[in-house]
């Protein structure tokens, strides 16, 4: 979370699906946020045009996303071949990733009324004072402490948890994305 995948997946000039981008949801808690989540349906018949204008291509590349995004559900096929393909490993620093979030998430009162109210949901993770603590936090306009703690107790955690363990065919820095399309380039 907050490693920029879907920036490097808008940028790189291979062929692509974003499907986050198709969903119109960053597949986490607070994914909604700032985006107007499609209908299943919508997301369906996006897919298969992307795919249909892909259907020639040896390879595409796709962001590792869960059975779900949202409340929309990926077509098995889509999901196995995630499971099953080479995997790139994007890793970030911690500033990195809390810049990417506040940019993301944290634009308007609006956002961050939202925000402070899904925080709620993750009472039964935190327990009620702890919660009060972050909300605390995004009123006191002290993002940065709020998204760390919430990237590495709860995210990183989950994912940890949850994912079986990969291995990677290559791991890359997201630190410096301009530095890092500049280098692919030179090869």
């Amino acid at each position: 979370t907050g490693t920029r995948k879907t920036e490097i997946i808008t940028r790189i000039n291979l062929p692509k699906i974003d499907l986050e981008g198709l969903a119109q949801h960053r597949s986490s808690l607070f994914g909604s946020i700032n985006l107007i989540p499609r209908t299943q349906k919508m997301f369906s018949t996006l897919l298969y045009n992307e795919l249909n204008k892909l259907k020639n291509e040896k390879y595409v590349i796709i962001e590792g996303e869960s059975k779900k995004i949202g409340t929309i559900f990926l077509p098995e096929i889509i999901n196995k071949k995630i499971n099953s393909d080479l995997k790139i490993r994007v890793q970030a620093s911690i500033k990195t990733r809390i810049n990417t979030i506040k940019k993301e998430y944290f634009k308007d009162e609006s956002s961050i009324k939202k925000i402070s109210e899904i925080t709620d949901k993750l009472t039964k993770f935190f327990g009620k004072k702890k919660i009060y603590e972050l909300k605390t936090q995004i009123n006191n306009k002290e993002y940065n402490k709020f998204i760390e703690f919430i990237l590495l107790e709860y995210y990183d955690k989950r994912y940890i948890h949850n994912k079986q363990p990969h291995k990677y065919n290559l791991t890359i820095n997201s630190d410096n994305l301009d530095k890092f399309f500049k280098l692919r380039r030179s090869y």
